[in-house]
């Protein structure tokens, strides 16, 4: 793609809210000017809140309608939404329909991602569970992650 006057990708930041590209342009060219008397970015000393850390945080967030990470997950942080029902459909995925209506983000959408993540979730701590004897659910914010990555690379790789 062709760079921009911010120095930011074209296609890579298509369809990124400004604010999200605006973030991104501010950290690459922060962390690339001032330098301290140590070599160090005086950039790298201030402290940057997670969220803002992340070129995508905020595209990602305001897909479900939410201003940061802590209102998305705060219905979701009690330990008895871990795990699968009986269909292995996450308990996660029933907040995430109840909670958020997003044209977006239809729930037969969501559901697809919940069963890529639950399939390989499954894949992945199978040999764990079977030697430890317990089975291993993600917790809220691994899921959260786990519903980005796949928003993401859906997004990424879908024709058109």
């Amino acid at each position: 793609g062709s760079l921009r006057p911010d120095g930011l990708d074209d296609e890579l930041h298509a369809g990124l809210p400004r604010q999200s590209a605006a973030l991104a342009g501010v950290a690459v060219h922060a962390a690339a000017d001032d330098v301290g008397p140590r070599g160090r970015s005086t950039a790298a000393r201030k402290r940057i809140k997670f969220e803002h850390r992340l070129v995508l945080a905020n595209w990602m967030l305001d897909l479900f309608g939410v201003q940061t990470f802590e209102g998305l997950a705060k219905n979701m942080r009690d330990p008895d939404f871990e795990g699968f029902n009986e269909d292995n459909v996450s308990r996660f995925h029933q907040c995430l329909k109840l909670l958020f209506d997003r044209p977006e983000l239809p729930h037969d959408l969501l559901l697809a991602y919940d069963e890529n993540i639950v399939r390989h979730w499954k894949t992945i701590t199978e040999r764990r569970n079977h030697t430890q004897g317990q089975k291993l659910h993600p917790k809220y914010f691994q899921y959260l992650c786990l519903v980005f990555t796949e928003i993401y690379l859906d997004r990424y790789f879908r024709p058109g």
